[in-house]
């Protein structure tokens, strides 16, 4: 299953320059690598906002563009995606979303581990944190 999904991973790197749906598949998974594999879709849309803001792009995420890319990469095999009730500290208690999870943590990760936008996010992130003290 890695070699498969290191190919699939490959192909949507080298198509992610013209855009559109292999780009959005590729930043749900640098969102779920850098989460550790899983996260709730309400989060992801927060997570994909901040990536936005790194490189400059208008941090809004299209929902409709996030929906087809996690149907997409549901059917590649690459994620779970499983509605789940989510608690929460405010009055309604609990909410019902979808939760998200990467089929193969450290094949995913593996296939990413050269993709300059993913390392260089990553980097930006710990210096952040390494100055405002982990926060």
């Amino acid at each position: 299953m890695e070699t498969s999904i290191g190919k699939l991973v490959s192909e949507m790197l080298s198509s992610e320059k013209q855009g559109g749906l292999p780009h959005a598949m590729l930043d749900v998974l640098r969102v779920l690598v850098i989460n550790k594999g899983v996260s709730w879709r309400s989060e992801l849309i927060q997570d994909l906002a901040l990536l936005n803001a790194f490189r400059g792009e208008p941090e809004a995420v299209d929902e409709g563009e996030l929906d087809e890319a996690l149907r997409e990469l549901r059917k590649k095999e690459l994620v779970g995606v499983e509605e789940r009730v989510k608690g929460t500290m405010g009055a309604q208690g609990s909410i019902k979303d979808k939760f998200t999870s990467l089929a193969d943590y450290v094949a995913i990760r593996s296939a990413l581990s050269k993709d300059k936008t993913l390392t260089s996010y990553i980097y930006k992130r710990s210096a952040t944190k390494s100055f405002d003290g982990g926060n």
